[in-house]
This record gives structure tokens, sequence and C-alpha cells, in this order.
């Protein structure tokens, strides 16, 4: 069985999930980073992953354009989607936002990988605003942002078994 994994992401925690997830699927895999390589045929695949991260509280552009302009074909196939994003609570908003409500209904699974914040990485603007809200989040106790590594393990046995 065929798998495509299409992502996208800003700093590098979704192409880092991307691969995870890539590492425990079976059958031959297709990565490709919607930022920077061209979308193959989705025909010429029986399982597509869609991945993004979730920026100022938007789905990565790319991901949600294959959404929009591959809808029928998506619909044939056995799709799962996963977010990333520092706020896992607030996962079901993102996702409820970013896809067409025939997709999160036919998708075989939908899941939040959590995220991972690497200020050295990131531009001034957006070190700044993430240190404001590592702050409030510290203020009200809430865990740091990290991977959710059991959920890409859930995931990856879930899209394994369809």
């Amino acid at each position: 069985m065929s798998v495509l994994i299409a992502y996208a992401g800003k700093y590098g925690c979704t192409a880092k999930c991307a691969s995870m997830l890539e590492s425990r699927l079976t059958g031959p895999i297709s990565i490709v980073n919607l930022q920077h390589d061209p979308l193959p045929d989705l025909a010429a695949f029986e399982k597509i992953i869609i991945g993004g991260s979730i920026y100022y509280g938007q789905w990565q552009k790319p991901c949600v354009r294959l959404c929009q302009e591959h809808l029928k074909t998506l619909l044939q196939k056995k799709v799962g989607v996963f977010i990333c994003c520092g706020s896992p609570e607030q996962a079901d908003q993102f996702i409820a936002r970013a896809l067409p409500s025939e997709l999160r209904d036919s998708a075989l699974k939908i899941s939040c990988f959590g995220g991972e914040l690497k200020p050295d990485d990131m531009n001034w603007w957006d070190r700044f605003v993430t240190s404001m809200v590592a702050r409030s989040a510290a203020k009200k106790n809430a865990p740091p942002s990290t991977i959710l590594q059991e959920a890409i393990v859930d995931f990856s046995t879930a899209m394994n078994k369809a």
C-alpha cells in the first residue's frame, strides 16, 4: 500500500514529526514538503497523510490549499491528518477551522502531535511573541510545548491497520 505524507511547517517541528511518522509506517512511503516540493499525482497513492503546523492560529496555507483543491480525490482515499501546535488543548478548534467538514468526517485519523518551540530558529517577531506566550503559560502552570510521541504511535498504528 503506497502512502504519501504531505506536510508544511514553519520552523522544523512538522518536518520532524513527519519523519518520525514515516519511520513507523509500513509500505512504500513518499514524503513531500508542500512548501518546496511539487505535489505528486494523488491517484498513485492508497493512503494520504496531510500534516501541518498551526501558525498564529491558522493551519499552513499549503495544507489548506491541498485539501480544498483536491477534496474530491481525498474523499476517495484513506486519509489521515495531523497538526503540530503548542496548544494541544485547542487542537479541535484548529482542526474545525482548517479542514472541510467532509474531510473531517471521512478521515481515518486526525491527531495533534503537539509541538516544540526553537526560539533560536525563529525570526525576532516570532521569538518575541513566543516568549510572551511562554511566560503566560508558565503563570498558568501549563506544561511546556513538546512533541507528543504517543500520538504519533497511535496515529501510525491506525494508518497501518487501514
